[in-house]
């Protein structure tokens, strides 16, 4: 992302350092400053970076050949091999998750963008003059809950998958007789558990494989982090926001448009508080507005994530169970949290705007309504209304994505894997 202001150079850049003050967004690491000059870059130009165009076509042939592979395997393992079996489609399961995020983002970039307007200071014009103090410190104490929750879930999101690719010294030999975790041979580590229909483990095809599959891991961590960073900005954006319209509303008070507490409202204060109040409810328009299309934007993307997320945390969970190498269990034990983590931050993330929205109708009703005309009331019943009907991200259209959602996950994989347990036994 340029740093440059937007009257430096007279383009309408994405962001310029004004509008995220207080957000750190990575941009004191060269690989995410790349990639904010990338987006910006499409964004004045409506052109695709050359790196961008680089990284889609290599993602899509590497990432794509992989699982291609991947599923090719399976049907040259034996089919009574159940933990074998279901090891062989994980990997693939997951490249294709990643595949995905690439490709929903990739090919609509343009849609992507215009949520950023949600990041910039001044997209609520309601805040009055004289709580403008107050009003930023909400905001900052906002933006450094952003910064800790974005700085935390990725640091955890690029550890889980970094330790896929020291699992095979954990698996190799030196490592089982150096710690006394078994004896005998081993086949040569693959990085993943990915399986082929080819003979893989001579050389020189498995330093080919080894290579292959750290690209193929690095690419899942850029792609990943990338794709988590934005959405998690997107919406504690949109909770910053209705965090600001709830203490607007919640501390309108009819003194605020006469001079003495005790003072009637007149017309001419009636006036100003209906005005002010109007001013609130187009901003919770905007609020609205831009959290419907957040939410239509990553409807496709969660469910399909979700949906293979517990997939691949069945598999990663029964093959942990039944595994018996260490190396093993801890293999999966990562597998199943990075995949339920991931799964856990955007029901995590439907959780907050749920809360925000809540708090809004809450704070809508502490105002001093009481106190107003008849036409205040009306206009605050209204918004009152709009606001019980909170931002969601859904899954599938029909399933709200919270934490609610994220229980009844955990029961899904506890009785798939009581139900696989049951038949390998």
């Amino acid at each position: 992302m340029s740093l440059r202001t937007n009257a430096a150079d007279g383009k309408n850049h994405l962001l310029d350092l004004r509008d995220v003050e207080g957000l750190t967004m990575g941009l004191n690491t060269f690989g995410i400053k790349t990639f904010w000059h990338i987006l910006d870059y499409f964004h004045t130009t409506g052109k695709r970076h050359w790196l961008m165009t680089t990284y889609i076509v290599m993602y899509h042939l590497i990432g794509g050949t992989y699982c291609l592979l991947g599923f090719a395997a399976v049907f040259f393992i034996d089919q009574e091999d159940i933990p074998r079996m279901a090891a062989a489609i994980m990997n693939p399961l997951i490249a294709t998750q990643a595949i995905f995020k690439c490709w929903t983002f990739s090919y609509s970039t343009a849609e992507y963008l215009k949520l950023f307007v949600l990041l910039k200071k001044n997209f609520m014009s309601c805040v009055p003059p004289e709580k403008k103090l107050a009003v930023d410190e909400v905001t900052k104490k906002n933006i450094g809950l952003t910064n800790q929750f974005v700085k935390y879930a990725m640091r955890w999101n690029c550890f889980t998958l970094s330790m896929v690719s020291f699992m095979p010294y954990l698996r190799s030999q030196a490592f089982r007789e150096f710690f006394h975790l078994g004896v005998g041979p081993i086949v040569p580590n693959k990085v993943f558990e990915n399986e082929y229909p080819f003979e893989w483990n001579s050389s020189p095809t498995y330093e080919i494989i080894w290579f292959y599959e750290q690209i193929c891991a690095f690419l899942a961590v850029v792609t990943s982090s990338a794709y988590q960073a934005i959405l998690l900005y997107f919406v504690m954006a949109i909770v910053g926001h209705l965090k600001v319209l709830g203490f607007v509303m919640g501390n309108m008070k009819a003194t605020d448009f006469t001079s003495d507490s005790n003072e009637t409202m007149d017309e001419t204060a009636k006036a100003k508080s209906y005005k002010q109040l109007v001013l609130c409810i187009r901003d919770h328009g905007k609020i609205n507005e831009a959290g419907d299309l957040l939410a239509e934007r990553y409807n496709t993307f969660l469910t399909f994530h979700i949906g293979i997320a517990i997939v691949v945390g069945i598999i990663a969970i029964f093959n942990c169970t039944v595994a018996t190498e260490l190396a093993d269990k801890i293999k999966f034990g990562i597998m199943c949290v990075y995949g339920l983590l991931e799964v856990a931050i955007y029901c995590f993330c439907g959780q907050l705007l749920e809360n925000a929205c809540d708090d809004v109708l809450r704070q809508v009703y502490s105002c001093e309504w009481e106190r107003m005309d008849p036409k205040f009331r009306k206009a605050a019943q209204l918004m009152m209304v709009r606001a019980n009907s909170p931002i969601c991200l859904r899954a599938g259209r029909l399933y709200r994505v919270n934490l609610e959602t994220l229980e009844a996950i955990q029961q899904l994989v506890y009785t798939s894997l009581t139900m696989l347990t049951s038949m390998v036994q």
